[in-house]
């Protein structure tokens, strides 16, 4: 897999050569002085326990990098090249056309993503509504209240 001209690791699944957009998690990131992907620092910020390298890259979409660090890592903050590995389960690859999720190294959705039902509640023979007061009251499509 290739951000921009960074060949940033090796995806063995059968998926067919495509363009794709790539998501990373802040946490996906790990600072790495040899790591394959390479990014302009801008900013390191201390967040409590954690490290915040603020970077950019010229193969990205939106406007910076907000990568987490464990602040036990010796940042140099005068740096203007940041370099990193990827950390694979924080990845997310979606088709740059569709937008669709592709899916890597056998993961698959951990909750199924059922179509969602409309329902038209003047279909419905009664359907339960809450008053003002509290008390529940029934509206059937007859009768205004019962």
């Amino acid at each position: 897999m290739f951000i921009g001209d960074d060949q940033v690791m090796d995806i063995n699944d059968d998926i067919e050569d495509q363009e794709v957009y790539v998501g990373i998690r802040p946490e996906g990131f790990i600072y790495d002085k040899n790591g394959p992907l390479v990014c302009t620092q801008t900013g390191v910020d201390v967040m409590g326990r954690d490290l915040s390298i603020v970077s950019t890259h010229g193969a990205m979409v939106s406007d910076s990098i907000r990568s987490i660090i464990y602040s036990d890592e010796v940042i140099d903050k005068e740096a203007t090249e940041v370099r990193y590995s990827l950390r694979r389960n924080k990845i997310f690859l979606f088709n740059k056309e569709t937008e669709d999720r592709i899916y890597i190294d056998g993961q698959k959705p951990s909750y199924p993503f059922p179509e969602a039902e409309a329902k038209d509640i003047s279909d419905e023979a009664e359907a339960k509504d809450i008053s003002d007061d509290g008390e529940d009251k029934v509206v059937s499509e007859s009768e205004d209240e019962v």
